[in-house]
């Protein structure tokens, strides 16, 4: 589902996108995650470089109800991660 997700470029975008799709913003530093988790109302601290309620570094938000928005590491670090 991640790798599907239509990515977005900031949060703005991310969250226009994710009222019709399920949609991806990655963070590459936890203090981008953190602004990002911020400004949607959710949990911004972490617990061993890790963001809590993150599994691997991904955190799943539904700020509209029905589609996901994905916060994530970058793809590529995902994909080394999850072994894909």
């Amino acid at each position: 589902m991640i790798s599907t997700a239509q990515l977005a470029k900031d949060l703005k975008t991310a969250l226009k996108s994710c009222k019709s799709r399920d949609t991806r913003l990655e963070y590459t530093l936890f203090a981008q995650f953190k602004l990002f988790a911020q400004s949607l109302h959710i949990m911004n601290d972490e617990k061993a470089g890790i963001p809590r309620t993150a599994y691997r570094g991904v955190v799943e938000n539904r700020p509209h109800g029905d589609f996901i928005l994905f916060l994530t590491p970058p793809l590529e670090k995902l994909k080394s991660v999850f072994h894909l």
